[in-house]
């Protein structure tokens, strides 16, 4: 009897096991499913991070792009600034020595007459024989000093219509 009690404790003891091992592969089962449920949302959110990065990284690219023409671009126009800023820089200066020049031939001229105004004639148009290039310069220098214009000069335009109107006689 003592072996059919134990057999009895044994089965007993076996079906408490049994019944714990199913119930707690029942419970790994369903960690299982849940963990497998928590991948499948964890993937889906990082795919969905990679996509709004990828989103993120392509307009940084493009706005880089964009800055990086717009530098080139004002680049290229400060350096057209700069040389363009340093002709006019030059050409004032040479129009200050050229109104100087003016200025000591309009002080010398005072002491011309109309009839010794040849003896001037090459200081405004110097070195000029083609009428057409004469007629450029006259032009040039009436948009210079033009009694109009800001830096313009009533005497310095009488004396270059005066020297134009000799040359055109000749």
């Amino acid at each position: 009897m003592d072996e059919q009690k134990e057999m009895l404790l044994d089965d007993d003891v076996l079906k408490i096991i049994k019944q714990h091992f199913f119930k707690e592969s029942i419970n790994l089962e369903n960690m299982r499913l849940e963990i497998e449920e928590e991948r499948r949302k964890l993937e889906r959110e990082k795919r969905e991070f990679e996509s709004i990065m990828d989103a993120k990284e392509s307009m940084y690219q493009l706005s880089r792009n964009q800055l990086l023409r717009e530098r080139k671009s004002f680049d290229q126009q400060l350096s057209v600034l700069k040389v363009e800023l340093r002709k006019l820089a030059n050409e004032k200066d040479q129009l200050r020595k050229d109104k100087a020049a003016f200025e000591s031939v309009k002080n010398k001229f005072s002491y011309f007459s109309t009839s010794d105004s040849k003896a001037i004639q090459s200081i405004f148009f110097k070195g000029l024989t083609n009428p057409d290039k004469i007629r450029q310069r006259y032009k040039d220098l009436t948009k210079i000093f033009h009694p109009d214009n800001m830096n313009g000069d009533d005497e310095m335009m009488k004396m270059i219509n005066l020297e134009y109107d000799n040359i055109k006689k000749d």
